[in-house]
């Protein structure tokens, strides 16, 4: 990762995906031609195994197909479109990208890449991670020699500490609902990462939070973060990256702050 002193990155969430559907290489694409330095997306496993990208496991809210993409095999899920939703029933033929797929375009940008761990079954009683796609996923990143380029993000501690004893050279970030969380800044030295990803809405600025994440030498990258005054305000305290689904107006008020220095 860029060390603290580098200009705030601008982090495409799930692509730029206030312009394509999220977790499209479309969404990439896009968020790469308006110059991001990075994108997120979300990983899930289908009922074969495979890795695949989408934030919800049910396919209803994304695609024009209805159940949970665990029940599905990714030829199955190959069939629906998956930018049905956000072109209001509109079929524009874009299926659901693999891990591999994504990789496949991303490998070729100078983009790097946060993949936030989901994976689980909605249905169960409380929710508990499918453990098997943390080595899936690295697996994934080393044949397509990208990790050097990947962060991995969860709200799932256990996910991420999976990740640091198959890859102890691995990055992680927390994903850190509440900045209530009992010691936010300790949780990551436990972690042994330098990265925290707060939800920005509920970042306490005022206390100081990034002064105080910095002089324990962490990044603070802000999600998500989407209004242009949510997205000055971030950047004003100094964070080090802002996820947002509008990167280009975010890489146009971070510039902006550069030439004013």
């Amino acid at each position: 990762m860029k060390p603290l002193t580098d200009k705030a990155l601008v982090f495409a969430y799930r692509g730029a995906s206030a312009y394509a559907p999220e977790n499209t290489v479309e969404a990439f694409e896009s968020a790469h031609k308006m110059g991001a330095d990075a994108v997120t997306l979300n990983v899930i496993l289908t009922a074969d195994g495979e890795v695949v990208l989408s934030d919800t496991p049910l396919i209803n809210t994304v695609s024009n197909g209805q159940g949970l993409i665990l029940d599905y095999t990714l030829a199955e899920l190959k069939i629906f479109d998956f930018g049905y939703q956000f072109y209001k029933g509109q079929r524009k033929g874009i299926r659901i990208p693999t891990l591999d797929e994504a990789y496949d375009f991303l490998a070729g940008t100078n983009m790097l890449v946060n993949v936030e761990l989901k994976s689980y079954d909605p249905r169960a009683e409380s929710r508990s991670y499918d453990p098997n796609i943390v080595n899936k996923c690295l697996e994934i990143a080393k044949r397509h020699d990208m990790q050097e380029r990947v962060l991995y993000s969860s709200a799932d501690q256990y996910q991420l500490r999976r990740v640091k004893t198959l890859d102890p050279d691995a990055r992680v970030a927390p994903l850190i609902l509440s900045c209530d969380f009992s010691d936010p800044i300790q949780h990551c030295v436990h972690l042994q990462t330098n990265v925290i990803h707060p939800r920005h809405s509920q970042m306490p600025y005022s206390d100081g939070y990034v002064e105080n994440c910095h002089k324990s030498g962490l990044r603070v990258h802000a999600w998500v973060a989407n209004k242009e005054e949510q997205i000055a305000r971030a950047l004003s305290h100094g964070v080090d990256g802002v996820i947002t689904t509008r990167p280009d107006v975010a890489i146009r008020l971070r510039d902006g702050i550069q030439k004013e220095k």
